[in-house]
């Protein structure tokens, strides 16, 4: 799928990648960003869901030296590709896919975290914090940034 970019999203994954020290090691040349927001410019074969004008973002799920977003356009597996909001600003929607999925899949997904339990927040100032701040509040979780503050579950 071919996306006109309007923004990028930058994280430390991209920082990472850069240097080396993210997923497979960059081959050169190769591609980098994983997040952008934009509209769609066309679709590939197969491709039924979307279509010319649609406003999408991308979500953290192909390899970023192949398929990276950084530019005025974008080529993406259609299946990182998603619908968004339209009171998601286009900034909003290029800059939560990673945080959010990132503090979700190890909250949610992974830990099981569930409403009342408490849940130690490491880094809490950081964007994938704030995003499992913000994910254990809507559970009903009480998220606690620092290991000393933790409080436990009420029975």
């Amino acid at each position: 799928m071919r996306v006109k970019v309007h923004v990028i999203g930058l994280n430390r994954a991209d920082a990472m990648f850069r240097e080396g020290d993210y997923g497979p090691i960059p081959t050169l040349p190769s591609q980098l960003g994983y997040e952008v927001s934009g509209e769609v410019e066309a679709v590939g074969h197969g491709v039924t869901n979307f279509v010319a004008g649609d406003a999408v973002s991308t979500i953290p799920a192909f390899d970023m030296g192949r398929y990276g977003v950084y530019g005025d356009t974008a080529i993406v597996p259609a299946s990182a590709v998603v619908k968004h909001p339209p009171s998601l600003s286009w900034p909003e929607a290029a800059s939560i896919w990673m945080q959010y999925l990132t503090a979700y899949g190890a909250l949610v997904q992974i830990g099981g975290l569930a409403a009342g339990e408490a849940v130690i927040i490491t880094a809490a100032s950081s964007g994938v914090g704030l995003a499992a701040i913000q994910i254990a509040n809507s559970l009903g979780a009480i998220p606690s940034p620092q290991p000393g503050r933790a409080r436990s579950a009420p029975h």
